[in-house]
């Protein structure tokens, strides 16, 4: 299976699983250790699902009633060899592909906010993987 930067760039999807606690008024937030993160994309064989425990972030939030009403910042990082698949061989093929030895860390970084609404926020950031 062979990995390059425009397959990351078009089919990786990052859904990040937060708890920031109750939120209250403007605040900055750390993500707990509670969170898991996961990394899901397609290949021309499978589809596949990569896990980590071992990501660091933190937001800048301000809510209202208890929802969430703007997010001034937000960015999330980790190791890229945190990520684990449940079979070594495929977490070896994405670690080449990420190229690990020369680009440690995946981070995303918060740049636009569309839309909050009580249970979607739609949102852009950038993503850097395989260093770019």
């Amino acid at each position: 299976m062979k990995f390059n930067k425009a397959f990351y760039s078009l089919i990786l999807i990052v859904l990040v699983q937060v708890s920031f606690g109750q939120l209250m008024g403007q605040s900055q937030y750390n993500l707990s250790s509670t969170q898991e993160l996961k990394v899901s994309g397609t290949s021309t064989l499978h589809d596949w699902e990569m896990i980590t425990e071992d990501a660091r972030g933190e937001a800048k939030i301000t809510t209202a009633d208890g929802l969430i009403t703007q997010i001034e910042k937000l960015s999330v990082n980790f190791p890229v060899e945190s990520l684990k698949s449940g079979s070594n061989r495929m977490d070896r093929t994405a670690y080449s592909a990420i190229e690990a030895d020369k680009h440690k860390q995946v981070r995303f970084v918060l740049t636009k906010v569309s839309s909050i609404s009580a249970n979607t926020i739609v949102a852009e950031g950038n993503l850097t993987i395989a260093g770019s």
